[in-house]
């Protein structure tokens, strides 16, 4: 299968004085329509930088991507923010609402940036989905920090993109608005959306196909040892994708797999 997202050799470091820092290390990888991917790390490791070079909001320093077989760093400014609105959702680590703008606007926001006018029903739609219906004429100040993300969520996913990518966004979310947050992540991508996710939580690798870590700026992939450690738990030869109940019940098995690496 071709690639929707292509990744070679991508990387990304800056000056500190005389000091090189890198940031994303020589980062080769392919990522296919409907991947759920789910990248771990601690702080620091690379995983915010390397999902802002895949959604082009930071220019790499070495290396190639490409999106549906186009390079993007052959397109122009006006050209690579169409190619974003037409196909990339995002979901920041921090909501990043527009302070002055209501829920029912900030979500219809990314449709201005697509040149296209979003249904109301549309908007009204995706909040009831994220359990803000009765919350579209609030402004962010009047939101809990949950309720923002929500906000942040339902605006990526305005304009219908083939692609979203996600840096925490369950971080502010208690545990039960966390799985039905993540359920409606894996039920747009069982529908075909490509998702790629970063986090510092290990549990949510439990919700993916395809698992990787960051560390130093190096990606590595994980799927081997979850398919090993699920294997001797309950004799299966890999994750089952996309089984909520299953996900769940393997959370603190897969937790404490990965903190121990």
């Amino acid at each position: 299968m071709d690639s929707q997202i292509t990744l070679r050799a991508l990387s990304k470091f800056y000056k500190q004085g005389d000091e090189k820092i890198i940031a994303v290390d020589n980062v080769t990888l392919d990522v296919r329509a409907g991947d759920f991917i789910v990248i771990t790390g601690r702080s620091g490791a690379g995983k915010t930088t390397l999902l802002s070079l895949i959604g082009r909001l930071a220019e790499p320093s070495a290396g190639t991507l490409a999106i549906d077989g186009v390079d993007l760093q052959s397109l122009d400014d006006a050209a690579l923010s169409a190619l974003r609105a037409r196909k990339l959702g995002f979901v920041f680590q921090f909501a990043s609402l527009i302070p002055t703008l209501n829920v029912f606007d900030n979500i219809r926001l990314p449709g201005l940036f697509a040149d296209k006018l979003v249904d109301e029903s549309r908007v009204t739609d995706l909040a009831r989905m994220v359990g803000l219906g009765d919350k579209l004429n609030n402004r962010p100040a009047q939101l809990s920090g949950g309720q923002r993300r929500r906000v942040a969520i339902a605006r990526a996913l305005v304009n219908r993109p083939a692609i979203l990518l996600a840096d925490e966004p369950t971080g502010d979310l208690d545990v039960d608005t966390e799985k039905e947050m993540l359920d409606l992540l894996q039920s747009l991508n069982t529908q075909g959306m490509t998702i790629i996710l970063v986090t510092h939580n290990p549990n949510l690798i439990a919700y993916c196909n395809r698992a990787f870590r960051m560390e130093r700026g190096r990606l590595i992939e994980n799927a081997p040892v979850i398919a090993s450690v699920l294997s001797a738990v309950e004799g299966c030869e890999a994750i089952p994708n996309r089984h909520t109940e299953i996900a769940s019940s393997r959370k603190p098995l897969l937790a404490m797999t990965f903190e121990n690496l």
